[in-house]
């Protein structure tokens, strides 16, 4: 949501407030032996999701005439408020049990990654004036990420690749002026945060059931876990490996 370049506004008040919520699920489970091949199984899911909120120019640019900028003058006590959120919700799964031996440095590989990003800002030359009112702008990211892998049945004389299981939770906060903007309020007041209710306030952390007890249990923003497969120990063979990343 944005107030654009060149755009005047007069009222009471403004309040800009863009939203995403976006969960993406990659999953295989039990899948044929032909369909994995020679190249074992590789489940990836990936979000890159951005909200924006903005007064002005977009971001990385500048206004097409410096003497014509964005403009919002209001006159209640509500001020202006500028809030941008996204909320996160990435899941990988592979369950490949029941999956037979796979030929030689074949394993599998099992990815989740969050990279949603939120931004409030004032654009290029944009000017804001609320009296004795607040200004606020908010950026807001809730992410999580958990990559849930199995490794398929191994043989030393094959060395199989075993699991590999990555989670990744990278979010992106911004709150800034571009340049030759001004702000004239009572407050004003810049703020972001990551995986919390408010600043300061209580941590969000995703549940899930890694267990399989159909348990929801509280796990890290970025969680990640490994079942190995039958044989998943022998001399040769490389098990599991799990990487978090937050």
């Amino acid at each position: 949501t944005s107030v654009g370049d060149g755009a005047i506004v007069r009222a009471g008040s403004l309040r800009l407030d863009a939203t995403t919520t976006t969960t993406v699920r990659a999953e295989a489970f039990n899948i044929g032996i032909s369909a994995l091949g020679g190249s074992g199984a590789n489940v990836e899911a990936t979000d890159t999701t951005a909200a924006n909120s903005y007064v002005g120019p977009e971001l990385a640019t500048t206004a097409a005439d410096s003497a014509d900028p964005t403009s919002v003058v209001t006159t209640g006590a509500g001020g202006v408020d500028v809030d941008a959120t996204a909320t996160s919700h990435v899941r990988a799964i592979t369950f490949l049990l029941g999956v037979g031996v796979l030929a030689s440095g074949v394993g599998t590989d099992t990815d989740a990654t969050s990279s949603a990003a939120a931004r409030a800002y004032l654009g290029h030359l944009a000017e804001i004036d609320t009296g004795s009112a607040p200004i606020t702008f908010d950026a807001t990211v809730v992410a999580d990420a958990i990559a849930d892998g199995t490794g398929v049945a191994a043989s030393a004389a094959l060395g199989a690749a075993g699991a590999t299981v990555d989670a990744t939770v990278s979010p992106v906060t911004q709150v800034l002026t571009v340049g030759g903007g001004r702000l004239a309020g009572g407050t004003v007041a810049m703020r972001s945060w990551v995986n919390v209710t408010n600043p300061g306030g209580a941590a969000i952390n995703p549940q899930y059931d890694y267990t399989g007890s159909s348990a929801l249990e509280t796990v890290a923003p970025a969680f990640a876990t490994v079942v190995l497969g039958s044989g998943g120990l022998l001399a040769g063979v490389v098990a599991g490996r799990v990487t978090t990343t937050n």
